[in-house]
């Protein structure tokens, strides 16, 4: 990989790692809800994808115009690598060694917004039968329970949800980069 295009791939890690963590860092200052929060999966979703696209479109510009998939898939998975694993380490260091506590914390705001969503759902059913009122009940109850019992935010979890999300993006990487790659047009050699 070209420098420029590795320090720059880098530089954008950072800056993804930075996004990706103030949901925590609002979570922890502020309120839970940022964390447990659909809307912030969605944005950091968002967020993701568009910065890696425009990591992949600013190294095309440092090669004059020109990328070859490898090195845009290579630019976008630097990225994703570097931010994702920022997030991941900060999550580890704030719920086990700064403030083992706080996963309680979270673990409360989920199981609020998993009731919230329960009620929802039974209040959008149409006079649901006890048979469907039981089943939604099992399946959240099934949901919360292996929630608690995971342990989401220690090491092996983690770490879990770091390859995940790294695969998961990655997919994106592949898709980005084959729509922006852009070879430079063959030349002829003069030379005969």
């Amino acid at each position: 990989m070209n420098e420029k295009v590795k320090q720059n791939s880098i530089n954008f890690g950072f800056v993804l790692g930075v996004i990706l963590l103030l949901p925590t860092i609002l979570g922890y200052a502020i309120d839970t809800i940022f964390i447990v929060s659909y809307w912030t999966g969605g944005m950091q979703f968002l967020v993701t994808i568009t910065l890696g696209v425009i990591c992949v479109i600013y190294s095309k510009s440092l090669l004059s115009g020109f990328i070859s998939f490898k090195e845009a898939f290579s630019s976008y998975f630097t990225m994703l690598v570097v931010g994702i694993s920022i997030s991941t380490v900060f999550n580890f260091f704030l719920f086990n060694v700064m403030d083992a506590d706080f996963e309680k914390k979270v673990m409360d705001a989920f199981l609020q917004v998993m009731q919230s969503q329960k009620e929802w759902m039974l209040e959008k059913a149409n006079n649901p039968t006890q048979e469907e009122i039981n089943t939604i009940e099992s399946n959240f109850k099934i949901m919360t329970e292996s929630y608690i019992v995971s342990k989401p935010y220690a090491f092996i979890p983690l770490l879990k949800s770091w390859l995940v999300q790294v695969a998961f993006y990655a997919f994106f990487g592949l898709i980005a980069s084959r729509i922006l790659k852009k070879e430079p047009p063959y030349q002829l050699s003069n030379e005969a």
